[in-house]
């Protein structure tokens, strides 16, 4: 029954990094189009990313790929 429930867990974290690894592709060729992006912050207002905001999330999406895409 262990060894089953530990199994299931497995295929569920495996779902999740796979998951993961769609998204933060789909985000990198988001970030790497040139396209403008805009976030809305707690305020309801858009801040549009800059240069150094768009490396640094580009950069958190290229960690997520790394652990993530095996």
């Amino acid at each position: 029954e262990q060894a089953a429930s530990a199994k299931a867990a497995e295929q569920k974290n495996a779902a999740i990094r796979q998951d993961n690894c769609q998204r933060a592709r789909e985000q990198l060729a988001t970030l790497d189009s040139g396209a403008r992006i805009a976030r809305v912050k707690t305020d309801g207002e858009r801040e549009y990313l800059d240069d150094a905001a768009r490396a640094q999330e580009s950069q958190r999406a290229r960690q997520v790929i790394a652990s993530d895409c095996r």
